[in-house]
């Protein structure tokens, strides 16, 4: 099955070379071009990772972000047209950006953000399925099910 990546740019340009850049590494990809079509498409597609401008039309990219992020520990890498400062950049991560590129996208870099995302989200994921337990003749704990067992009793 194909990562899906969601691309949210208001340049169809930018748009286009993201979205071709994506399909030619095996991504399935879907674009937006302002923020409410990139919630939209969010809830619909269910992306792996979410490619988001921060200067978008209707709804601003760092508001999508929090929106994102109050429904979903997928990976956002933000992308801007301007150098931003420190304080744009913490508000941001705090908001739940995973990342930051500013514009022209160096191809290079973009490819290698985007995997390490994807592989630390993996991680994650894995982490969350794995089941914690202790066991020996006496005792079995199970911290995730949050049951322990004591002599065969629960």
């Amino acid at each position: 099955m194909a990562v899906k990546i969601l691309i949210v740019e208001d340049d169809p340009e930018m748009n286009r070379l993201l979205e071709m850049e994506m399909d030619q590494h095996g991504y399935e990809t879907r674009t937006a071009n302002n923020g409410l079509e990139g919630l939209r498409a969010f809830h619909e597609f269910r992306p792996n990772l979410v490619v988001l401008d921060v200067a978008l039309p209707l709804m601003d990219g760092l508001t999508v972000c929090q929106r994102i992020r109050e429904l979903s520990n997928v990976p956002i890498l933000m992308i801007t047209a301007h150098a931003i400062t420190e304080e744009e950049i913490a508000r941001g991560l705090n908001l739940g950006a995973d990342e930051y590129m500013v514009k022209p996208i160096r191809y290079i870099e973009f490819h290698a953000r985007v995997r390490a995302l994807l592989r630390r989200a993996q991680r994650s994921e894995e982490d969350e399925t794995v089941p914690i337990i202790y066991a020996d003749d006496y005792l079995t704990v199970d911290v995730n099910a949050r049951r322990v067992w004591a002599g065969g009793e629960e």
